[in-house]
């Protein structure tokens, strides 16, 4: 009992700021669902987070062969996590570097994007021997213009496949939690 004495001792001494990083670093998010949290709403927090880890920590210890799996689990998430990453920061880059290319070809994506839509406009319908040389140059830009919109709608995919593959690794992580919770309830 004492030991719980002192862990509530210690906690009522911590800041406001030191109570919720007490959950941020264990990975738990305070929800406030509409109100503000006060300094008591934080300290219940933080006593709910460090008993929570106990108790994983408890179940864990218990079985090892969980604890493995849990292990090689987070070894499997960090290693995509990090995959995602650099694939991420690829793409960034390769975006970037079309931005640098179209401005040092001097395209005005704004203008460039105005010419294709009226290019479009007038063309609909013509044959490829109606139109001119001029008429090359607006379809190169206009390819431009697709390929940068490509690169961008690229990029939002790969968000959205990082969240699909992010949720469901902290929905994992929270059934975990919440396993261990029920089994130390028993």
């Amino acid at each position: 009992m004492s030991n719980g004495i002192e862990v509530d001792d210690y906690l009522n001494s911590l800041s406001t700021e030191a109570l919720q990083k007490i959950c941020l670093d264990r990975g738990f998010g305070l929800e406030n669902e509409g109100k503000d949290f006060d300094r008591d709403d934080y300290l219940e927090a933080a006593r709910r987070c460090v008993n929570l880890e106990n108790e994983m920590n408890a179940i864990l210890a218990e079985n090892p062969e969980l604890a493995a799996e849990l292990e090689a689990e987070i070894e499997r998430m960090k290693r995509a996590k990090d995959q995602l990453e650099i694939e991420r920061e690829q793409i960034l880059a390769e975006k970037t570097l079309l931005e640098q290319q179209l401005k040092e070809a001097g395209v005005d994506m704004e203008a460039a994007k105005t010419e294709a839509t009226t290019f479009g406009q007038k063309t609909a319908g013509l044959s490829t021997s109606s139109v001119d040389p001029q008429s090359f140059e607006e379809v190169f830009k206009e390819s431009i213009i697709l390929l940068y919109d490509r690169v961008k709608q690229d990029l939002i995919f790969i968000r959205k496949l990082l969240r699909l593959i992010l949720e469901p690794l902290q929905d994992g992580i929270k059934l975990v939690w919440s396993y261990g919770s029920s089994v130390l309830e028993r």
